[in-house]
């Protein structure tokens, strides 16, 4: 199967396809916004392009005005490659330009940190905890192993009959607590009945415990830094949802999800990244 670059302007982008392979798939592979409110079903012709070098082959459609033709104008779902690309995305089917807003949900949220949490009944419940431990050392009397060790002061502070941890953090543990001379911090979560000790540092970083709480709406993604100690809301951020490029509403990037070889993995993955 014929493979050919295609480079995107104005960003300068390159992607490889083949020949089956449309420009809008070019686009999302190269990580390039190409407007596509249909997610490439040739219903919307939002994701217009214009062919700068090369050729390239066109479904037949209807979306396309003869004088759009005649300046080189192509609809990305419908064009196939038959060479070497140069193509220009129009200021109409880019994102530049657009104000990324912080949507009305996530306004609310970070408003909450400003409201008294008493007033309403509501308490501080954070996901994950950290628990400062000052341990006894082992000795012939008390010669539980370093990891009995630690559960046993976490069950004198809390009631968590079930406890686990990760391999990664049994390997480390005896160095952890050797260093920190058997006074460490454990970051705990809970999950259903269990309590999983996520993390073991050295000495008291009770003080310093943050967490992220990500809003995934169909256009933007909204992070926010929390302090799980207070609730306090630290920072914000936000960017476009990169799945807009699979389709500007949810219904159109599960079609593509489901119709297109990878596509699943592809919608995951722009997310991911995004986050």
């Amino acid at each position: 199967m014929t493979q050919y670059e295609v480079k995107f302007l104005p960003e300068g982008e390159v992607s490889t396809v083949s020949s089956e392979d449309t420009l809008l798939d070019a686009a999302q592979r190269a990580g390039v916004y190409v407007s596509s409110l249909c997610g490439g079903d040739m219903i919307c012709g939002k994701c217009r392009l214009v062919v700068k070098e090369g050729q390239v082959f066109e479904e037949q459609h209807m979306l396309l005005s003869r004088e759009e033709v005649r300046c080189g104008y192509v609809l990305a779902c419908a064009s196939h490659p038959r060479s070497d690309l140069v193509v220009e995305i129009p200021i109409e089917s880019r994102m530049e330009g657009k104000q990324i807003v912080v949507d009305a949900d996530a306004q609310r949220f970070s408003g909450l940190a400003r409201v008294d949490l008493e007033k309403y009944e509501f308490e501080l419940s954070a996901l994950v905890e950290k628990l400062y431990l000052e341990l006894p050392p082992p000795s012939l009397e008390d010669n539980l192993s370093d990891l009995e060790r630690i559960f046993r002061a976490i069950r004198e502070r809390i009631d968590a009959p079930i406890l686990q941890t990760g391999l990664k953090n049994i390997r480390r543990l005896p160095q952890i607590l050797r260093r920190g001379e058997w006074k460490v911090t454990c970051t705990l979560g809970v999950r259903g009945g269990t309590v999983e000790v996520i993390e073991i540092e050295e000495g008291d970083t009770s003080g310093r415990s943050y967490g992220v709480a990500v809003d995934v709406g169909t256009t933007t993604v909204v992070a926010h830094l929390i302090d799980l100690n207070t609730s306090e809301i630290l920072a914000t951020d936000a960017t476009y949802n990169s799945q807009i490029t699979f389709g500007e509403d949810v219904i159109s990037r599960l079609i593509y999800a489901k119709n297109e070889v990878g596509g699943r993995e592809r919608v995951h993955e722009s997310i991911i990244g995004d986050i």
